[in-house]
């Protein structure tokens, strides 16, 4: 991929150009260098690897922002996205342009990509919350065994106890009842503590899977709506979904 011809003579101009500044040190906002490391970024992101379209562009999106004014123009950022792509990844790109990708706005194919990235970083973290309340349940699950436990043993000591106080009686026993007593009610309260803690994780579980079911329905709708491409009875969406099911 050839970003830019002659990058050899450009190298040449930026160290005539580019001097060293006695308080400032080297000049790095220089357009031209700033374009240099551009492209130099771009051909570390073709590197990446085999990965999904919406981590390809979110990783492509962040090379762009450390470079903000890097004076190249949309087609040629559009053809360096989509000639970095694997041949699954391309098929999906040129699905959900109607055109094709290359023959697409930039500013479609952006809010396209964005919208994709958004709905797979929404799935992600509802796909978290689920793990958590399902830790929740098993958690909440095992203090309620361990509430049990502890009352069954003290129950089974004040037995003991009734049973052989006579032989044990004294300042003695009177102690060790009252230090036992006193850990329980330690654990009773940690127990609490915890019980409190997952009832607020629940809580705050619930609230993030409805936070995420509505923002997934207002993108959805969004997508639809401007892009008529990504409904349901559109022939590019049932491909697309298939290949995400590959």
């Amino acid at each position: 991929m050839a970003l830019l011809p002659g990058s050899g003579v450009i190298l040449e101009f930026l160290v005539r150009e580019i001097r060293m500044d006695d308080h400032y040190g080297y000049h790095t906002d220089h357009p031209l260098l700033k374009l240099l490391n551009l492209r130099d970024n771009l051909l570390t992101f073709k590197k990446i690897g085999d990965e999904t379209i919406q981590e390809m562009w979110l990783k492509f999106h962040a090379v762009l922002q450390l470079y903000s004014s890097h004076g190249m123009t949309d087609k040629a950022l559009q053809e360096c996205f989509y000639r970095d792509l694997g041949p699954k990844n391309r098929s999906i790109a040129d699905q959900l342009c109607s055109e094709g990708t290359l023959h697409q706005l930039y500013e479609v194919i952006a809010k396209i990509f964005d919208g994709m990235a958004e709905t797979n970083k929404d799935a992600k973290t509802k796909q978290e919350w689920d793990t958590l309340v399902t830790q929740m349940d098993v958690l909440s699950k095992r203090v309620i065994e361990l509430e049990v436990q502890a009352m069954e043993k003290e129950k089974h000591f004040l037995f003991r106890e009734r049973k052989h106080g006579k032989k044990h009686g004294g300042v003695q026993n009177n102690e060790a009842i009252s230090l036992i007593q006193q850990q329980l009610e330690e654990q009773d309260k940690k127990l609490n503590e915890m019980k409190d803690n997952i009832k607020m994780l629940n809580e705050t579980s619930t609230a993030n899977s409805m936070t995420i079911q509505l923002q997934d329905a207002q993108i959805t709708h969004l997508m639809t709506g401007r892009y008529p491409l990504f409904a349901e009875d559109s022939p590019n969406y049932t491909m697309a979904d298939s290949e995400d099911k590959e």
